[in-house]
């Protein structure tokens, strides 16, 4: 090759590294995909001496899953989540089916003490084909579901939740599947579950027949939001040291997780790690994830029974990678961000679990 030519490529290179857009997607903000060609990748030195590095276009790159940054979405894949909601009482809904096969998760107060999850996946086609049981919408999920621009399945829903879903339905914020509407056999009572259970707890969903059922409500498939910046892999996040995170989610729950360092993940335990209960699946799956989420928020009583949290700006923390950083995020009808001294947080590659926490039980939150 001779010089002439090296040097018009190093010239074509720099200049296509200068265009390259972040790995961040713009958000969906009336049912349109904004589409951005871009194959190349972009290195920025950080203030700690570390590098970030976007992902080579979000929209156009084949198997990009935009929740985890990994190239892990079967050819072809839609690029709009999906989400469902899931039993976490720990009486009737435990070991739940299929639950660690969710790309990311989001765990809130519903009532009484007891939490919920929202299981999301980056595609409807990742959902397993059995994942229980399957319960209602409330409020604070409606929210980070609209936010998160997700296709929602639930089965009924609180007051509150089932007014907001309605609300959000009008104005065109976002698509769902309700268990207990008409959707074909996309969602079914277990007869194993409801026999070692009960009927409430029994409600399944079935992965293939959602994928149809999507198809045939002729829902949007496409969506550009991405809520995480992603860190070129191999970097080594700053922070303090967390090797253990205790996290106090109500007044009767509690989870924690543990750093395993030979994975890089961080193993989800009932909880403190010490009570050695690790949250596994029916079939023996545990969950484990590269980031965990802390999101203090402002907590309030929507009814006698609902917890509701107002979701539009706060503080938290950001695990991943052994260390913990404080982080800001907001929450808007257009998307979830996180930043940390104004600049966008970096997550490490893989899945993510959120704890939205009251401020109340900051004290509850210990990093070790």
């Amino acid at each position: 090759m001779t010089r002439r030519i090296f040097s018009g490529i190093v010239a074509v290179l720099l200049v296509a590294t200068m265009l390259a857009g972040c790995n961040k997607a713009p958000a969906n903000d009336g049912g349109t995909t904004t589409t951005t060609v871009t194959t190349t990748t972009t290195t920025t030195a950080t203030t700690d001496g570390t590098t970030t590095t976007t992902a080579p276009n979000v929209e156009n790159t084949a198997n990009y899953n935009r929740l985890t940054g990994e190239y892990d979405n079967a050819a072809g894949a839609n690029s709009r989540p999906f989400a469902i909601m899931v039993a976490n009482d720990k009486y009737k809904a435990r070991p739940q089916v299929g639950l660690s096969q969710a790309d990311m998760y989001v765990e809130i107060e519903t009532e009484g003490g007891i939490t919920r999850i929202m299981a999301v996946f980056a595609d409807a086609s990742r959902v397993p084909e059995q994942i229980a049981p399957v319960r209602s919408a409330r409020t604070p999920f409606v929210k980070m579901a609209q936010a998160l621009d997700v296709i929602y399945a639930h089965a009924g829903g609180s007051p509150g939740g089932s007014a907001l879903l309605s609300q959000f339905e009008k104005n065109g914020t976002i698509e769902r599947l309700n268990a207990l509407g008409n959707n074909g056999n996309a969602f079914y009572r277990d007869q194993a579950l409801w026999n070692e259970r009960d009927k409430e707890h029994s409600l399944s969903a079935r992965g293939s027949a959602i994928v149809e059922r999507i198809a045939y409500r002729k829902f949007r498939t496409t969506s550009s939001r991405a809520p995480f910046v992603f860190a070129e892999k191999g970097t080594t996040p700053s922070g303090n040291a967390c090797n253990e995170l205790t996290v106090k989610l109500s007044g009767a729950e509690t989870c924690s997780f543990k750093y395993d360092a030979e994975s890089g993940k961080y193993v989800k335990y009932f909880g403190k790690v010490s009570d050695n209960k690790p949250h596994k699946d029916t079939d023996g799956n545990g969950i484990a994830v590269s980031n965990v989420v802390v999101m203090y928020d402002e907590k309030y009583k929507e009814s006698e029974e609902c917890i509701g949290f107002t979701l539009e700006s706060g503080n938290g923390i950001l695990c991943s990678g052994g260390t913990v950083r404080n982080i800001q995020w907001t929450r808007t009808e257009n998307g979830l961000t996180f930043t940390e001294n104004g600049k966008d947080a970096t997550f490490l590659t893989g899945k993510t679990y959120i704890c939205v926490v009251s401020d109340g039980y900051k004290g509850g939150t210990v990093i070790g």
